[in-house]
């Protein structure tokens, strides 16, 4: 039995995607397996049909990914007491956002600036037929 994730199945218009669902105070992450289910192999309480194609593999990813999630809470919490954040889980399984990716612009000193005069836009919109 999983005590800290969910499956969850997200509606999508030809299928529904398969996620990992953890929480801790009021934070949720929603980690995709990849898998991929069919609106007719779903039943309403949520179990998968026998007629789905890759049930055994699709079951198996999910499992591995739940109990690989399971296990890094449960080694956090024999550290730390506490269940870990969802920030930390993030980055635990390197779905964080990079520090990187945040950072605004190097920092350079105001005389090496280039100063570059308005320009008016143009929108350039493309159509494909």
């Amino acid at each position: 039995m999983y005590r800290y994730t969910k499956v969850h199945f997200t509606k999508r218009p030809e299928y529904y995607d398969v996620t990992l669902y953890y929480s801790k105070d009021g934070a949720k992450l929603r980690s995709s397996t990849g898998v991929r289910v069919l609106h007719k192999h779903l039943t309403s309480k949520g179990t998968i049909l026998v007629t789905h194609p890759t049930l055994d593999q699709d079951l198996q990813t999910i499992h591995s990914q739940q109990q690989n999630i399971e296990d890094i809470v449960d080694s956090y919490i024999d550290e730390h007491g506490e269940k870990p954040s969802v920030d930390w889980l993030e980055q635990r399984l390197g779905k964080g956002k990079s520090k990187a990716t945040n950072k605004a612009e190097p920092d350079v000193p105001d005389t090496a600036k280039v100063i570059v005069p308005d320009r008016p836009s143009v929108n350039v919109g493309i159509s494909v037929i």
